[in-house]
């Protein structure tokens, strides 16, 4: 594709620029098309975050209120076998 624009008597070839412009176009769209995958990706990995946090503290209180009762009641309870409580140091 050969186009020519007149200027002052001067012919220029537009080929190369329209080729880049074009080029240029289908990078910002590429570009575009990242930025929503990677806000997507976010919001998703900001869920997972979200849930795991509450899953964990929503955990941790529940044993914490159970310690509580148990000490409240005066009952003895071995709270050393109870799983997954050692991370939080509830039962220290």
């Amino acid at each position: 594709m050969f186009l020519m624009m007149q200027r002052s008597s001067t012919a220029i070839d537009i080929t190369e620029r329209k080729k880049t412009e074009k080029e240029l176009r289908a990078n910002q769209e590429k570009l575009r098309l990242l930025a929503s995958q990677m806000s997507l990706i976010e919001e998703k990995e900001r869920r997972r975050i979200a849930i795991e946090l509450h899953d964990s503290i929503g955990q941790s209180l529940a044993l914490a209120k159970l310690k509580f009762t148990i000490e409240d009641d005066g009952i003895g309870f071995d709270t050393s076998r109870i799983v997954g409580t050692e991370s939080f140091g509830i039962f220290r």
